[in-house]
C-alpha cells in the first residue's frame, strides 16, 4: 500500500525493500526535500522487525549515500508525533529535531501534528546551519538558485545514486558482475 500511494502521487525516487532470506523487513525511500540542497528519507519497518536497528542501520547508509555519492547539504525526516520508533530511529542516526509543524492527518494512526528532523552534511558548501530550518530563514538558497548550473547538477546527482544502488540491486540478484556496480 505504502509502494503504491508513492507511486500514485508520482514521485521519481524509487522505494528499496530491506529483506533478510525472503523476509520483507522495511521500505526505505528518497523523496524531495524543502529545496534542491538536501533530500528527504523515509522508512517503514514492520512491527515483527521493530527494535532490531534495522531501520537506524538502513537510515545511516541511505543519509551517507545522499552525502557521498549525490552531495546533498542535508537530509530530512518527517516524523508524526506519536511515532517514538521513528523519532529513536532518526535521534540515533545523528538526526537533529528541528520542530513542530501541523499538517494534513495521514493513515490511521496519524496525528496531524509532524516533526521535522534534520542532518546536515559535515561537509557542507553553502553553509547551511540548523537555525536557518528553525527560523525558516533559507536565504543562504539565494545565490545557488540564481546558478542554474547548481540546479541541473542537484538533478543529476540524484540519478547518479539512484543508478548506482540500481546496479547493486542487480549484483545482489546475480544479474551483473560487481565490477559493474
Amino acid at each position: 500500500q505504502w509502494i503504491a500511494t508513492n507511486q500514485l502521487a508520482g514521485y521519481p525516487f524509487e522505494t528499496y525493500g530491506a529483506f533478510h532470506e525472503n523476509h520483507l523487513l522495511g521500505f526505505f525511500s528518497y523523496g524531495q526535500a524543502g529545496d534542491l540542497l538536501g533530500c528527504q528519507i523515509s522508512y517503514y519497518c514492520g512491527s515483527d522487525v521493530s527494535g532490531k536497528g534495522i531501520a537506524t542501520e538502513v537510515t545511516n547508509v541511505m543519509v551517507e549515500k545522499a552525502f557521498t555519492l549525490a552531495g546533498f547539504e542535508y537530509v530530512e525526516l518527517h516524523i508524526d508525533v506519536a511515532n517514538l520508533a521513528s523519532q529513536r530511529v532518526a535521534s540515533k542516526a545523528g538526526f537533529s529535531h528541528i520542530k513542530d509543524y501541523e499538517c494534513e492527518k495521514m493513515g490511521k494512526r496519524g496525528t496531524g501534528k509532524m516533526q521535522l528532523w534534520i542532518k546536515l552534511n559535515p561537509s557542507g558548501k553553502h553553509g547551511i546551519t540548523l537555525d536557518n530550518f528553525k527560523n525558516d530563514d533559507y536565504d543562504y538558497l539565494v545565490p545557488i538558485y540564481r546558478n542554474i548550473e547548481t540546479v541541473i547538477e542537484s538533478g543529476k546527482q540524484m540519478k547518479i545514486i539512484a543508478d548506482k544502488i540500481r546496479r547493486a540491486q542487480l549484483a545482489l540478484a546475480g544479474k551483473i558482475s560487481l565490477d559493474e556496480v
